[in-house]
């Protein structure tokens, strides 16, 4: 959902009725949805991959990436053996290359290529050397 997901809460489901979709990027997005029915809350750790179940070939879309440590170089973190493209909603929130981070949450999100998103501060931690 783009810019129309501001009435739904974290951690609950809905079924809702999608009335917009434009294509960005080649993603789809849904730009318009109006709520039919209010379900229960959801476990979100159904959605999490935590750092022992990284692995770049089991990836997808809208996940979230929580515990994660790497070195972060150009745009990228390193970690394990596996390389990801890493982005900072607020660039000013981008850290140095070279810097090891701890990502407590992370989106996988998509433009042009699968990549990690950071939104706030609070989202990541960087470690002492």
């Amino acid at each position: 959902m783009y810019g129309c997901a501001g009435s739904l809460e974290e951690g609950r489901s809905y079924d809702v009725l999608v009335e917009g979709i434009s294509t960005y990027k080649g993603l789809k997005e849904v730009t318009n949805v109006s709520v039919l029915k209010e379900k229960a809350r959801v476990n979100l750790e159904t959605y999490s991959v935590y750092a022992d179940d990284f692995n770049a070939k089991n990836l997808r879309q809208n996940e979230v990436v929580r515990n994660l440590k790497g070195v972060y170089k150009d745009g990228f973190l390193y970690t394990e053996g596996i390389k990801i493209p890493l982005y900072f909603k607020k660039r000013k929130l981008t850290p140095q290359n070279g810097s090891r981070l701890k990502i407590d949450y992370g989106h996988l999100g998509y433009y042009k290529k699968l990549q990690l998103v950071i939104y706030d501060a609070g989202d990541f931690e960087i470690l002492e050397e």
